[in-house]
């Protein structure tokens, strides 16, 4: 193992071990808003499972497709159930929370492989032809391209990708969404195994360059690492003229608009911004 991977493997080993401490009691004390109904442990390729929740009675043929963060190397869809069951109760349409295999046990390409199934899965069991990409952290990375290669087939081709049904991504959310890394740091080192990829993986502004980009919400906050990196990403989008929309949440004495706080917190004022401009994303207004 040389420099690279043994400085990438030991800033691995310590981030799940913060996350660990700072979920495992956050997750312990959710709350689970009523009136929801959930399907769970739906399988969609091999071992990889989904979770559908359900705010209304009604038939739909769109869904907001979930995607947790956790830098491409941690977590689980049960760190967004909370904040997926509110967006289902807010919206009215469901919203399916998935599983994707972790690096460095499979690499980027493995994990949009993945989504891609997920979306066929949706398509085939449930009759859905339009998404709603939602992720946080890197989960709004994989949002974000996972949108760009459901409506790009030239995407999909430069990435060695199939999607074996007719969808299309109406919006993609990003929350406290990351949008670019390297290739020698963590967790970019962990993107690519035997196989090349377009360069444009290391920086998602080219891949919005070239394929385009579905209307976009991005939150962040003012304790937010990524802040500034969102914030010259809502610019970038822009000046593409991509129908954006940008929430800075300001920190209160009582809240701090920490990372991915409306995963952790749906039901502050703040959280409920963030999922009342993510529907309006969905519906177009």
């Amino acid at each position: 193992m040389g420099i690279v991977d043994r400085k990438a493997e030991t800033a691995r080993e310590y981030f799940i071990t913060s996350c660990l401490s700072y979920d495992t009691p956050r997750l312990e004390a959710e709350v689970y808003p009523a009136g929801v109904r959930v399907l769970e442990e739906l399988n969609y390729s091999r071992d990889l499972h989904y979770d559908i929740y359900i705010g209304d009675d009604k038939s739909h043929d769109e869904i907001f497709l979930l995607i947790h963060g956790g830098a491409f190397v941690y977590g689980s869809k049960e760190l967004d159930k909370c904040f997926g069951m509110h967006l289902a109760l807010e919206s009215g349409i469901p919203v399916a929370n998935i599983d994707y295999t972790l690096m460095p046990d499979t690499d980027l390409k493995g994990q949009l492989q993945e989504i891609m199934a997920a979306v066929e899965k949706l398509s085939a069991d449930h009759g859905i032809r339009r998404f709603h990409t939602v992720g946080d952290s890197a989960g709004g990375y994989l949002a974000l391209i996972a949108a760009i290669l459901i409506n790009s087939e030239e995407a999909r081709n430069a990435f060695g990708l199939d999607l074996g049904c007719d969808a299309a991504a109406d919006s993609v959310n990003m929350i406290c969404g990351m949008y670019k890394t390297t290739d020698d740091l963590f967790p970019g080192v962990y993107f690519e195994t035997d196989e090349k990829l377009p360069d444009l993986i290391y920086d998602l502004s080219e891949a919005v360059r070239r394929y385009g980009c579905p209307r976009t919400v991005i939150v962040t906050g003012d304790k937010d690492f990524l802040e500034k990196d969102d914030r010259t990403f809502h610019e970038f989008l822009t000046d593409m003229g991509v129908e954006v929309k940008f929430y800075d949440a300001v920190s209160t004495d009582e809240r701090q608009m920490y990372h991915v706080f409306p995963i952790s917190n749906p039901a502050w004022p703040e959280g409920r911004k963030a999922i009342e401009m993510i529907t309006d994303n969905a519906a177009g207004r």
